[in-house]
């Protein structure tokens, strides 16, 4: 008697809405900052990725209950548009069957995944409270990934984890520089965005921390790596959100001055970890790269955008498929570029539309009530 009461008791928390958020909140605050030491590899051929997309397949899940339990899907405009950029992005498959083709099919799949991700997170309408919420959510897991490369950068943690060992580049549990570095500026430009909208952050301690800690941490790794993904998205946000930056607010004052301290910190942290590096000591360096080096990596990416350009030029509208620009261009371009960024600026030439999709997706992203049945 007394199970069956209590089981009533919970009943009206066993809620789609309810499991949402706390699906949400275990995905990001657990579930993506768990690692398994593996080979090598993307995808769900990271062990690690197969616990994420579990999360992620449970809350698309959630949403499906939601709409049954409605019986209306909801869409927003920004949800139209990224499902026409999807099927544009299926078009190039139908050219010709290679190995690159092949490989990205998973790919395609992940933003089907993506894609009914945010359609599931669309069917609850959250209001202004829970949405923050959710933001809030997701800084705090973008602040256990800053500290997690803190403590990697500079061989803070003990020497027995695979995770926790110092390395030459903090990637985090993301096993790859690039996406931790995007991963930082994110946390930045959420940080920004909500010390202007949350007007009762400022009466919240947690709160505070939250929107200041990616700006130390966060510029502290982006220098650390000295990725450009990661000073270009640094360029980004700012610019964008400079707009709604009220400089006479003492929040902003003291995001700026945390930013500017991580940086100077990232910045000079190689030449005084050497100098205090005593000779009796094994000689452990920071991560450091040269101007020459980094100034080499820009010319390759510039070679990369005039192939691009001129894959786009004779090939519009059509594209010329995934993976076939090294026929394309008479077996002049090596099929693995450099970096990942640099495929997809290659992919991208392949169908013109595509790459209209993330300026589409900056459209006001209002619900409607579409379809009922």
């Amino acid at each position: 008697m007394a199970a069956k009461k209590n089981m009533n008791n919970l009943l009206p928390y066993l809620k789609p809405r309810v499991l949402f958020q706390v699906v949400f909140a275990g995905y990001f605050l657990l579930a993506m900052h768990y690692f398994l030491p593996n080979m090598g590899g993307y995808g769900l051929y990271l062990p690690y990725n197969v616990i994420g997309w579990m999360f992620i397949a449970t809350l698309i899940g959630l949403g499906f209950w939601q709409i049954s339990r409605t019986g209306f899907i909801e869409l927003s405009k920004t949800q139209v548009l990224f499902s026409i950029g999807f099927l544009f992005c299926l078009l190039p498959l139908a050219y010709s069957i290679n190995e690159i083709s092949y490989r990205t099919t998973s790919r395609v799949m992940f933003l089907l995944g993506g894609l009914g991700f945010y359609t599931a997170l669309v069917q609850f309408r959250f209001n202004q409270s829970e949405r923050f919420t959710l933001l809030y959510i997701i800084l705090g897991a973008i602040g256990m990934q800053s500290i997690l490369g803190v403590v990697q950068y500079y061989g803070l943690g003990p020497g027995d984890h695979f995770l926790l060992v110092k390395k030459t580049l903090p990637y985090g549990s993301f096993q790859q520089k690039n996406v931790m570095t995007i991963f930082m500026v994110t946390g930045m430009g959420l940080s920004l965005f909500l010390i202007g909208k949350d007007h009762v952050l400022a009466s919240s301690r947690l709160k505070r921390w939250l929107v200041l800690l990616p700006a130390l941490t966060g510029s502290i790794i982006i220098m650390a790596i000295k990725s450009k993904a990661g000073y270009l998205g640094l360029l980004v946000i700012l610019p964008l959100l400079l707009p709604t930056i009220n400089v006479k607010e003492k929040l902003y004052q003291r995001w700026f001055m945390v930013l500017v301290t991580g940086l100077i910190i990232g910045f000079f942290s190689p030449r005084a970890y050497q100098f205090l590096q005593s000779s009796a000591q094994p000689a452990v360096t920071l991560y450091t790269r040269d101007l020459g080096s980094q100034i080499k990596t820009v010319n390759t990416r510039i070679d990369m955008y005039e192939i691009t350009f001129d894959i786009w030029k004779d090939n519009p509208l059509t594209g010329i498929g995934y993976g076939n620009g090294p026929e394309y261009l008479g077996n002049t371009m090596p099929l693995a570029a450099p970096m990942p960024l640099d495929r997809i600026i290659l992919w991208a030439s392949t169908w013109i539309i595509p790459t209209m999709k993330p300026c589409c997706g900056c459209q006001k992203a209002e619900s409607h009530r579409f379809w009922g049945f």
